[in-house]
């Protein structure tokens, strides 16, 4: 009887500890799941901030030199053709003129920042509040040079150039 009681409390322990190994298992794979698909989000929105520059990149060279007349267009209608309103793209682009005309495609590979902070630096470099030269972005006393492993310091410095504007028109 005590053999057969000890082998009772044996299974039942088994079967708890099964329990709640198959329960943490289950959590463990959820876990996962969410993470590969959260990482998956940021993969989408990462893929559209470079997309987004890349097309502004290649409408920067088609206005400047002109290439819709190949179409028999004008900018106008090159733009609409696309559906893209000329005005939107003619803004966008002046934000990033400055960005584009120093550098190449490389520049995006670079660049997984969101497109609206590419734009904030465009428009800094515009303001002379920040330069780019021989490769480094420098705003103030900081100097980081535009490398793929620097990004986040990149991001962090147009943070705090956006942080500064905010600040300066709070005061006004």
């Amino acid at each position: 009887m005590t053999r057969e009681a000890d082998v009772e409390a044996a299974n039942e322990i088994y079967n708890a500890g099964k329990a709640d190994g198959e329960r943490l298992m289950a959590e463990a794979d959820a876990a996962r799941e969410f993470e590969r698909s959260v990482g998956f989000l940021q993969k989408i929105n990462i893929d559209g901030s470079y997309n987004k520059l890349l097309q502004f990149m290649t409408l920067y060279k088609i206005k400047e030199g002109k290439l819709y007349h190949h179409g028999n267009k004008t900018w106008d209608e090159f733009c609409t053709w696309h559906g893209l309103s000329a005005r939107t793209v003619d803004a966008n682009l002046a934000d990033l003129k400055p960005i584009l005309e120093q550098f190449s495609a490389d520049f995006a590979e670079i660049f997984t920042i969101p497109f609206n902070k590419i734009r904030y630096l465009g428009k800094a470099l515009s303001a002379d509040s920040a330069e780019i030269k021989n490769g480094t972005l420098t705003v103030g006393d900081a100097k980081i040079p535009l490398k793929p492993e620097n990004k986040d310091d990149i991001e962090a410095l147009i943070d705090a150039l956006g942080a500064s504007h905010k600040k300066a028109v709070k005061a006004k």
